[in-house]
């Protein structure tokens, strides 16, 4: 998609970045009539074709909070719902058959959206758990609607009526401004007294503590890192309350995939931004400062547009670039001072298969999970050729991704070697006859050819510049980012035990603010 390059002097709203929440948020406030410019990598796809003519896609296909189907209307589809997309435009979103099948050395389960096959699948499993997990979904069932009411009510929460926002004088507009919009203490009050009423493990009443503390069995905590792991597309937290848990997980079953991954989602956003009036900045514009003044943001000075300017203005600024990027932008360098731990985030590493379609078992799932103490995750995603605009002619594409430790990133070549021998090993375990059907790998560890393969795709500067290879963990304690009047970050580590959920608040959150401040109705008024 073309941008445009001449660059205006100011800007109500400047977004930084391209991850789905981003883009959306650029679409919702030029929709309200502010002035936008959007920054980000383009529409350009993120998954690409290999050497070999293998496509391999680095990003789970799974996106929580975006119900299109059943009574609920999930928080991302209220937004795309008001942005009013065409019936082709939606056909490119479908609903999850089942969330994601677990397997563990103890468990093979599917993972449905249904609580009642929720539960036939634990009762069908029943040896070796101790009625945690019964009892945790039952809790889920009877919260599930509080838990949905709750998300399902921000926009409106963050979105002051057309009429009375017209009353608002200049000095009401700016407390309104300051009002914590996103309080949760209420639907956390009442879960507290609920779970209490139910005489589950005193631990529960303590909702902030450690889920670990529950008093749950080993197996009982083999089924919730599987569901975790599944509901989040990413490796176990470290640490995850309780609270965080139930949202998570009730959330969860709001889940869609999109045609060509989460490219293909991108590529959407990117047209409805453009449609709704957003300034979509030409290919090779970035960022190279963030201005801040008296802990106000101030504006961006951008790099390679025709007419690039020391400082173009904003009144607001949205991103959701990785926070070690943002914090080297950032003009104060006190603020600089203080990195972004790498410890809050994995390395996502990927191989594609091209598999016969015979070969694939029935009733495997879209997406399966496996999981093993002290073993990094596997996560094994299928999808047809069609999703991604090759002619279906019997085969499939299989992505075999897992989680590693971002010192990884200085590991030699045959060490990675040996590791996409070891997740394509443990995915042929995991679906019967796989070996024999396979057509194409990439990168391929049964050839010379592999540390080519490996160089061109995640050669280490890749690795540490891609954000498609990079997943936030929940570890104690919050990262450090400014808190600076104006400025909103919007990435995945900042609330990564909501996984997309948090991504959807953070931009709702954003796009009220600029409302607010310029005295109309919200994101969705």
């Amino acid at each position: 998609m073309p941008g445009e390059s001449r660059l205006r002097e100011s800007y109500d709203w400047i977004v930084l970045g391209d991850s789905p929440a981003a883009i959306l948020s650029a679409a919702l406030v030029a929709k309200m009539g502010l002035s936008v410019l959007l920054v980000g990598d383009g529409p350009e796809k993120k998954w690409t074709l290999s050497s070999s003519g293998q496509v391999i896609d680095p990003e789970p296909n799974f996106i929580s909070g975006l119900s299109l189907s059943g009574p609920r209307s999930g928080l991302a589809r209220k937004c795309l719902e008001h942005l009013r997309l065409a019936d082709s435009e939606w056909a490119i979103l479908s609903p999850e058959r089942a969330a994601f099948q677990a397997i563990t050395p103890s468990i093979r389960a599917g993972f449905e959206f249904s609580w009642q096959s929720l539960s036939r699948e634990v009762q069908r499993e029943e040896s070796g758990l101790s009625g945690f997990v019964s009892e945790l979904i039952r809790v889920m069932e009877s919260n599930s609607e509080a838990i949905h009411g709750y998300w399902r009510q921000l926009p409106q929460r963050l979105t002051l009526a057309a009429a009375s926002a017209a009353e608002q004088t200049v000095e009401k507009r700016e407390d309104l401004s300051k009002v914590n919009f996103t309080s949760e203490s209420q639907i956390y009050r009442e879960l507290s007294r609920e779970l209490t009423r139910m005489n589950l493990d005193r631990a529960w009443s303590d909702l902030t503590g450690d889920f670990r503390n529950l008093g749950a069995s080993q197996k009982d905590l083999e089924w919730l890192e599987a569901w975790l792991a599944g509901a989040l597309c990413s490796e176990n937290p470290k640490k995850v309350s309780a609270y965080e848990l139930l949202q998570a997980l009730v959330l969860a079953h709001d889940g869609a995939r999109c045609r060509g991954g989460m490219s293909g989602l991108r590529q959407l956003l990117y047209r409805v931004a453009a449609r709704s009036g957003a300034q979509v900045a030409g290919p090779g514009v970035g960022v190279s400062r963030v201005f801040v003044e008296e802990r106000r943001i101030q504006g961006v000075q951008l790099i390679g547009a025709e007419d690039s300017r020391n400082l173009t203005q904003a009144r607001g600024v949205f991103t959701s670039r990785h926070p070690e990027s943002v914090l080297t932008w950032i003009s104060s360098e006190r603020e600089q001072s203080r990195p972004y731990p790498t410890s809050c985030e994995l390395l996502r590493v990927t191989i594609a298969l091209a598999a016969k379609s015979e070969g694939i078992p029935v009733g495997l799932s879209e997406r399966a999970i496996w999981r093993e103490f002290g073993a990094p995750i596997l996560e094994i995603e299928r999808a047809d050729p069609g999703e991604y605009g090759f002619l279906n002619t019997g085969n499939q594409f299989i992505f075999i991704r897992s989680y590693f430790p971002m010192e990884a990133i200085h590991w030699p070549t045959h060490r990675w070697k040996t590791v996409c021998q070891r997740m394509y090993r443990q995915a042929c375990e995991l679906i019967p006859f796989l070996e024999e059907n396979v057509v194409r790998i990439f990168p391929d560890f049964r050839q010379q050819e592999f540390e080519a393969e490996w160089t061109s795709y995640y050669s280490q500067m890749e690795l540490k510049r891609v954000e498609a290879f990079r997943a936030p963990v929940n570890v104690p304690g919050t990262p450090f980012l400014p808190q600076i009047e104006g400025l909103f970050y919007g990435h995945r580590s900042i609330a990564p035990a909501m996984g997309w959920m948090g991504e959807w608040a953070a931009c709702l959150n954003a796009t009220a603010w600029i409302a607010h401040r310029s005295g109309i109705s919200g994101p969705l008024g």
